[in-house]
C-alpha cells in the first residue's frame, strides 16, 4: 500500500495489507483483513455507479490523508483531554465525576 498507484481489486488490496502487517499477531492480521474486506465490500455495494478501482483509489487516498494529518494527535483520545471540575463541596484536590 506504499505504492503511488492503489490496488485495483479488493483481493490485491488485501494482499498488500497482509504484507504490511507481516510480523503482527496472527489474530490482529485476521481481524484486520476481515474488517477491511467487509468495509471495502460495503463501499462497493453502496456505490454501484462506481467501479472497484475508483472506490479503492478513494479509500486509499482517504487513508493517506488521515495518516498525513494525524501527526501531533496522541495515539489514544483527542488532542486535549476534557477539563476536570471540582465540586464546591469536595475536598481540595478531589475531582468530581463527569459532565452530564
Amino acid at each position: 500500500m506504499n505504492s503511488d498507484r492503489p490496488p485495483e481489486t479488493v483481493r490485491a488490496y488485501l494482499v498488500e495489507l497482509r504484507r504490511a502487517l507481516k510480523g503482527a499477531a496472527p489474530g490482529l492480521i485476521s481481524d484486520a483483513l476481515a474488517d477491511c474486506e467487509e468495509h471495502l465490500n460495503n463501499e462497493i455495494a453502496q456505490n454501484p455507479e462506481l467501479d472497484e478501482p475508483t472506490i479503492l483509489a478513494s479509500v486509499v487516498e482517504t487513508l493517506r490523508f488521515a495518516a498525513r494529518n494525524r501527526r501531533g494527535v496522541p495515539r489514544h483520545g483527542s488532542p486535549r483531554s476534557p477539563p476536570h471540575f471540582r465540586s464546591p463541596n469536595s475536598r481540595k484536590g478531589a475531582v468530581t465525576a463527569s459532565l452530564m
